[in-house]
């Protein structure tokens, strides 16, 4: 059950909250005191409660007082704010039923993209970055997981707000099936011991180890598995080599940070394409995530120290890596390889900020 706090309704005149009890589907708002008038909108956002639709269309339609875009505003989540912080992911913002919103545009558009959850909402990230939100009520639904590939419709609500309507499939399942025939992104069984290490199969896996050998580790998966390997600020001037079912990208350190950053994201995003648009089961393994986090992070701060680590940074992380899933002909597989003798600042990152990120740790 989430949790809902009543900051924002407090907020709003006692004029305001019935203009957004009506539009969320409470009957008869004037009757209720503010209490229980906060009550029922919460109780109906989290579907807890059926929204009161009228049987016929006679009667004067409401007086809004407030700007339906304002409403809006306030049930999801503010595009413009650069800075994702943990306290605004759990606001009531976030989890407003797709049902009562009112809408710019009917016209329901398609769009297929990952799927990234927080704590309330979730979004759906394509190639262009183009985001479009997805409510708890469709989440809970499907049991989404962070990296399943969605195909559905959205609609516009506002000039920078998208809101995802249906789900027609889901990692290329019928949606509706998908409930059925796979219920979560990983299965339990799918657990191989490579190495010594044992990986998750459509699962995120890190790696630690100061000695390890990334050719016999991409080798082991070659017979089995399509195998893309991401190599990051490397001496090897070759960028790609094809090898045994392994594809190698090779990201010199020469080069400068904009275009490794660039070349390592097209790595990665070559990895997702064989997953998605052939029956393959991929293997992603990359060498290493705090390479790219360092890179990314001098990207945007034109700083080559890593004494402070942008925020933005953890997120393009986590956008871009969170495409691991199971289907039953295909899957997708990152295992991120890190050396133990890193920089603390970056382990600190692994240890903390990304530690729930992987579904699986293999410690040296």
């Amino acid at each position: 059950m989430i949790n809902i706090e009543k900051s924002t309704l407090d907020k709003l005149s006692i004029h305001e909250l019935r203009d957004l009890a009506r539009q969320v589907g409470v009957h008869l708002p004037t009757t209720f005191k503010r209490e229980d008038l906060c009550n029922e909108i919460m109780a109906i956002v989290l579907g807890e409660k059926e929204p009161y639709t009228r049987k016929t269309k006679q009667g004067r339609p409401p007086k809004i007082s407030r700007k339906l875009n304002d409403v809006a505003e306030l049930l999801l989540p503010n595009e413009l704010d650069k800075e994702y912080v943990s306290s605004v992911f759990s606001s009531p913002e976030f989890v407003f039923n797709a049902n009562r919103v009112i809408y710019q545009n009917d016209e329901e558009m398609p769009f297929s993209g990952h799927f990234v959850g927080y704590d309330s909402y979730g979004i759906v990230v394509n190639n262009n970055m183009q985001k479009i939100y997805i409510t708890i009520t469709l989440i809970n639904k499907y049991n989404l997981v962070s990296g399943d590939f969605l195909e559905g419709t959205y609609r516009t609500i506002s000039e920078d707000r998208k809101l995802v309507q249906t789900l027609n499939t889901i990692n290329k399942i019928d949606a509706d099936s998908y409930k059925n025939v796979m219920p979560n992104k990983i299965l339990a069984n799918n657990c191989l011991k490579i190495l010594g290490n044992e990986i998750l199969i459509g699962g995120t896996n890190l790696i630690w180890n100061s000695k390890f050998d990334l050719n016999k580790l991409a080798q082991s998966f070659s017979k089995d598995y399509l195998v893309v390997v991401l190599n990051i600020n490397v001496k090897d001037e070759n960028f790609q080599t094809i090898n045994d079912n392994i594809y190698t990208f090779n990201i010199n350190y020469k080069l400068q940070d904009k275009d490794i950053y660039e070349l390592s994201v097209a790595g990665i995003n070559d990895a997702k394409r064989k997953a998605e648009m052939s029956k393959s089961k991929v293997v992603l393994i990359v060498n290493s995530l705090t390479e790219l986090i360092k890179i990314n992070n001098s990207c945007l701060t034109n700083d080559i120290t890593i004494n402070e680590i942008k925020s933005n940074v953890i997120k393009n992380t986590k956008i871009l890596m969170s495409s691991s899933f199971n289907a039953e002909d295909r899957s997708f597989t990152i295992i991120d390889v890190e050396n133990t003798n890193i920089q603390h600042s970056l382990s600190d990152i692994l240890n903390f900020e990304l530690n729930n990120f992987f579904d699986r740790i293999n410690k040296a």
